[in-house]
């Protein structure tokens, strides 16, 4: 690993980084094999795009928001 990256993963939450990793192997092995396939380019970024949603959704799950903030997004949507 890069010190590059190393500077920029400390402090964050140890799941967070392992969901990240996750996301990045899983991401590219499965690219590669759309492209081995003879699938087209831009069918391989939807696949891909669609793939990634779940994991920042994952990463979403963990993060904690403060209280008032969260009560502001929840106006926003029109639950409050």
């Amino acid at each position: 690993m890069s010190k590059e990256l190393s500077d920029r993963q400390r402090g964050v939450d140890e799941r967070i980084v392992e969901i990240s990793w996750n996301a990045q192997n899983r991401l590219y092995k499965r690219a590669r094999t759309l492209a081995r396939r003879g699938v087209m380019g831009q069918k391989i970024q939807i696949a891909i795009a669609r793939e990634l949603v779940g994991f920042v959704w994952a990463i979403g799950q963990l993060v904690e928001y403060p209280e008032d903030q969260g009560s502001a997004q929840g106006k926003a949507r029109g639950s409050g």
